[in-house]
């Protein structure tokens, strides 16, 4: 997948997001091309399912139920993004995916700041929000209202609403002549329900008037029944692998994050000395200071050159080495699962010769 502008800091923060409903960012790095070009690229999960567009196109618009439960996978999908500062930009039919019970967020190939100008393409024609139909280039080009504009016009397009008839007009047409088409709402005809009032909302030609993810997610929760899986604030959370740097003749590789070591008696062992890999593959030197209360398994690494408390961290054992020198010596018990791809096989083996020497 070709990156976007930083794709290091993107990817990154991606993959930060812990988020269901977006893949999972595996590796990034730099390649040389025959040509002498330095292109920046990174590997995400591979989703296995079909667009929305073909569903649509195949079994035709989505019911009241499924087209609830696509709200809330794409409101929580740009909730996290927006939330870690980034916009998608592309968002459109193409670019969700349907899997059994879940629909995710895909193709970040335009993500880019939020709030900050870039030149270029920001976005697919027919799904372009009003403040970039004008021709101004500014800031409100790339804020998260446009990502709800666009979300907005997808959920439509889901429910059976065309752009030509949302907006009564040729939406690939002079964008002075659509501006103004959208200056006078959307057209929703009969469309009734929670949805349709998001969507009309998202839909609001002044960016300003338009619910955030937050704010439009809290109220697509509220309408799943007590106890439903979406209607809870971590519903799907998942735990995410870090990003790693590629090895020499090795496929992008990943560790699931459920391969870890876990003590049955948890005492940090404070003031130990250690080397942390960080998400992007660079390692520094740190000292464990405690537990993370709030992640089993994990500890928190403070940076030894930088006495901020901001440099405290939490990290799994699988991105500190050695990771036995995390803990004070209880009884241990391991599990290692088995892992998906040569470079991540050859780690596993690696460390579990290593446990065994110790006796754990």
């Amino acid at each position: 997948m070709k990156s976007p502008t930083n794709p290091g800091r993107f990817s990154a923060v991606l993959a930060k997001t812990n988020n269901p409903y977006i893949p999972e960012f595996y590796q990034y790095a730099r390649e040389k091309t025959g040509a002498g070009w330095d292109v920046p690229w990174f590997a995400v999960e591979l989703i296995e399912g079909r667009s929305l567009s073909a569903e649509r196109n195949s079994n035709g618009p989505l019911g009241d139920q499924r087209l609830l439960e696509l709200a809330h996978d794409l409101l929580s999908a740009l909730e996290s993004i927006h939330t870690a500062g980034l916009i998608h930009l592309d968002l459109k039919p193409d670019n969700v995916m349907l899997e059994p019970g879940r629909a995710r967020l895909i193709d970040f190939g335009l993500a880019a700041q939020a709030y900050r100008v870039q030149k270029g393409i920001s976005g697919t024609p027919g799904f372009l929000a009003p403040e970039q139909l004008d021709d101004v280039l500014e800031e409100k080009d790339f804020a998260p209202a446009v990502d709800m504009f666009k979300l907005g016009m997808t959920l439509a397009w889901a429910a059976g609403i065309d752009a030509p008839e949302l907006w009564a007009c040729d939406p690939y047409g002079a964008p002075g002549s659509v501006r103004r088409s959208m200056q006078e709402g959307p057209r929703l005809g009969t469309w009734l329900g929670v949805v349709r009032d998001l969507v009309s909302a998202m839909l609001a030609f002044d960016a300003q008037e338009r619910p955030t993810a937050s704010q439009a997610l809290e109220i697509v929760r509220s309408s799943f029944p007590s106890g439903s899986p979406r209607s809870t604030f971590d519903a799907g959370q998942r735990k995410r692998s870090p990003i790693e740097p590629p090895l020499p003749d090795a496929a992008p590789s990943v560790r699931p994050a459920s391969n870890e070591l876990k003590p049955k008696h948890l005492d940090a062992n404070v003031g130990a000395k250690v080397k942390v890999v960080d998400r992007l593959g660079l390692d520094w030197l740190g000292v464990v200071v405690g537990l993370d209360p709030n992640r089993a398994g994990n500890v928190l690494v403070k940076h030894q050159s930088i006495g901020s408390r901001e440099n405290v961290r939490s990290y799994p054992l699988t991105q500190v080495e050695p990771p036995w020198v995390c803990w004070r010596f209880h009884t241990w018990e391991t599990r290692m699962e088995s892992w998906t791809n040569t470079t991540s096989v050859a780690g596993g083996i690696r460390r579990k010769k290593k446990l065994q020497r110790f006796g754990w």
